[in-house]
């Protein structure tokens, strides 16, 4: 009995470990040629929904909004779904981004103030994408910190100089960075948190600094780049659907070694 409870212990720490793997989250920078494809990606049925902060304009209580959430960020939008937010040059704001699947409320919370909408489209959100967009010297547009549902992600996006209408990452200037997160259960629903800094000089108006929250399905990005692989091994992505039979083997394992502690139960009453 003791080795059969041995057993099973060592099949269940074993299916922990790769459910733990499969979940890790995936974050990479994307290239212009990516960019380029997310034309298709960046509209219905592949996009779920956005969210975005801009530099706007120094109009308190109307003009230009700074920040905005809904299907697209050209609108048109409801009341709630954009406001005014005074930025300031080199100020950290944190933000919080938050998807509820079950009342389908998507909140976005920048420095204190809310705006939301009620996501009524049928996608199930698996990724996010996130853009930051600078336009002249002296412009930057910083995103860091982020953390996906208490987990950490290992990147961050940061433009900084003119957007040049091309894009080579680690290039000088580039003007425009994109990140693409994988690997979180964004259909239960999710929280994303983070930092935003925005950095200028003279009067910059509308989205010539921006970022952007993207959250939709697979659409034409390529698959992450996977990590090197270990010496005399090979790496290989997960499938949740690949784990569906191991849980099923887990089960019958189960089940057989309850019926043989129960077979010798009977036994034992009998001797």
């Amino acid at each position: 009995m003791r080795k059969i409870a041995q057993a099973i212990c060592l099949i269940i720490a074993s299916m922990a470990l790769i459910c733990t793997v499969s979940a890790t989250l995936t974050c990479q920078h994307l290239e212009w040629a990516d960019y380029v494809e997310l034309t298709a990606w960046d509209n219905y049925p592949y996009l779920a929904f956005v969210a975005e902060g801009r530099i706007g304009n120094a109009v308190s209580g109307g003009g230009t909004h700074e920040i905005d959430v809904g299907y697209t960020t050209g609108g048109p939008f409801l009341a709630g779904q954009t406001a005014d937010y005074p930025w300031g040059s080199g100020q950290e704001v944190s933000f919080t981004l938050t998807y509820d699947s079950v009342s389908k409320l998507v909140s976005f919370n920048v420095g204190g103030t809310v705006v939301s909408f009620i996501y009524a489209h049928t996608q199930s959100p698996t990724e996010i994408i996130i853009r930051t967009r600078s336009n002249a010297d002296g412009q930057i547009m910083h995103v860091y910190n982020l953390v996906l549902d208490g987990v950490s992600v290992s990147c961050e996006a940061k433009a900084e100089g003119a957007y040049a209408g091309q894009y080579v990452y680690n290039s000088a200037n580039p003007g425009l960075d994109l990140i693409w997160i994988t690997g979180g259960t964004l259909t239960d629903g999710f929280t994303l948190t983070g930092k935003a800094r925005m950095t200028w000089v003279g009067s910059p108006s509308g989205s010539v600094i921006a970022f952007q929250i993207k959250v939709g399905e697979h659409g034409t990005l390529p698959p992450p780049t996977p990590p090197p692989p270990p010496v005399g091994g090979e790496w290989i992505p997960i499938d949740k659907l690949q784990l569906l039979p191991l849980w099923t083997s887990l089960a019958s394992t189960i089940a057989v070694a309850a019926s043989l502690v129960g077979i010798k139960r009977i036994k034992k009453r009998q001797d």
